[in-house]
């Protein structure tokens, strides 16, 4: 039996498709198998995308299943399984080559921890850099920001989790059918165990027009989705000291507005002649080891905080590869960095 079963919900999702398993195909970690689960109300080459793929790679199963809300595709994926662990990944992102090995060893290291994410990396539909997604890391953030009604404080695609712990608490909602199904599973997961985001970036997150998780949904419907999940998790916790409500995130800290700044700079430099491309360098380091501020950051105005320099570090070289997410040397520099 495979350690890992990555699930990949498709539905009408033949664009990016192929990108997407080819990234999982080229993890670092082997033991694995690939779910394509195909929506039966797909209207595009979804099917035969991954029917094609699926001849190339002997741990790629495609799975068909009648059409259904997202939150039941994923319940048919949870009993498709066969592996310890399930890593989520949509059919319009894409994860980088060390994703499964060190959210896998991570687990192993803590068995109190069900679910780890990591960072993303946002791009738009060309792979462009747009931000560094994720800005909780311990499972009291985490927990704390879904209690306050700011779902996705763990991305979805970046997320391994335990599958035992999953069937323990039922899957996710079914009667959860057109939002909210992830918000209300990581705080069901979060009664049963400890909750992670790694500070690595493994995720390469697509928004477009057809994101479920930015259009499509009414905004009024949203937040009475988000309140009814959190009355629901108020009353299985007993918390009687407040009300269901959907609180404004802090304010950014100053290592997050340096890093939402300088990634779209560093995606321009990308499509530079290499010679002006000067974010790529690596940051320079003083003696006393702290890290002196780059050219482009004298420009910018300001030293970044070593916090996000190692964030900036670690990005850049990312973003060198961004058409070609199976360049396992790049990944390997970045990673010991």
């Amino acid at each position: 039996m495979p350690r890992v079963s990555v699930v990949m919900p498709v539905y009408n999702g033949e664009r990016f498709l192929a990108e997407a398993v080819e990234s999982v195909l080229a993890s670092d970690f082997t033991d694995f198998e690939l779910l394509v689960l195909i929506d039966g109300g797909t209207t595009d080459g979804s099917l035969a995308e991954a029917q094609r793929l699926a001849a190339k790679d002997a741990r790629v199963r495609v799975v068909e299943h009648e059409h259904v809300a997202p939150s039941i595709a994923r319940n048919i994926g949870l009993r498709e399984a066969r592996g310890e662990f399930i890593a989520n990944l949509d059919s319009d992102d894409a994860m980088f080559p060390e994703r499964l090995g060190r959210q896998v060893a991570y687990l192993d290291r803590h068995p109190e921890v069900v679910a780890v994410g990591s960072r993303a990396l946002i791009v738009d539909t060309v792979n462009r850099p747009v931000r560094i997604g994720v800005r909780a890391f311990t499972h009291e953030q985490i927990d704390g920001a879904h209690l306050d009604g700011r779902g996705g404080a763990i991305m979805n695609p970046t997320a391994t989790f335990r599958r035992a712990a999953a069937m323990k608490i039922g899957g996710y909602s079914a009667d959860l059918l057109t939002t909210g199904e992830d918000h209300d599973f990581w705080l069901r997961l979060a009664e049963v165990g400890r909750l992670v985001n790694l500070p690595d970036v493994l995720v390469r997150y697509r928004i477009h027009d057809k994101n479920a998780s930015i259009g499509g949904t009414n905004s009024d419907r949203r937040l009475a989705v988000t309140l009814e999940i959190l009355r629901r998790t108020f009353e299985r916790r007993g918390i009687t000291n407040r009300e269901p409500a959907k609180h404004k995130a802090p304010p950014a800290r100053a290592w997050e507005r340096w890093c939402c700044a300088i990634t779209p700079a560093i995606g321009a430099a990308q499509r530079r002649p290499p010679s002006s491309a000067c974010s790529f360098a690596p940051p320079r380091h003083r003696r006393d080891g702290r890290s002196a501020p780059s050219s482009a950051d004298h420009r910018a105005g300001c030293r970044p905080p070593p916090e996000a320099t190692s964030v900036h570090a670690r990005c850049a070289y990312k973003f060198r590869r961004l058409s070609s997410p199976t360049a396992k040397s790049t990944a390997r520099a970045v990673n010991a960095m």
